[in-house]
């Protein structure tokens, strides 16, 4: 799985075009895509193997600065989350030769893979809908 775009094609010249238009135009992607980083955060909050709490509770998804993309998970830049408990995640996901593994983020992917990718095809096409008539005006 590539780290942009989730492996999906075309996310890049998608997302100049969407960062080109009017933001009300555009709203509705930006949207999907936030309720989209809410739903897998959720599910891989549920799905980490929990000790103390910790990890579950540093689970978080960041949307970047236009909107148009998300990470979930954890992150050395995300300070107060990784100090908690976010390195601990790596070991957790893949295992160690004393630890088996208990993936949880990218299970969390692929259970609302399709039902987000669906969701956001969905306000592309609105999206691009509210384009043309826009521009018709």
């Amino acid at each position: 799985m590539s780290r942009r775009g989730a492996g999906l094609r075309g996310v890049n010249g998608l997302r100049r075009l969407l960062r080109r238009l009017p933001t009300d135009v555009s709203q509705e992607v930006r949207d999907e895509i936030s309720e989209g980083a809410e739903l897998i955060e959720y599910d891989a909050k549920v799905l980490v193997h929990k000790d103390s709490g910790d990890l579950a509770a540093s689970i978080s998804h960041k949307l970047g600065r236009d909107g148009l993309s998300a990470q979930i998970g954890f992150s050395s830049k995300w300070k107060r989350l990784w100090r908690q408990a976010g390195w601990r995640a790596f070991f957790e996901e893949f295992g160690t030769s004393h630890q088996r593994a208990h993936p949880f983020l990218f299970p969390a992917w692929e259970k609302n893979r399709a039902d987000i990718t669906k969701r956001i095809s969905r306000a592309i096409s609105n999206t691009l809908d509210r384009l043309s008539n826009y521009r018709s005006r």
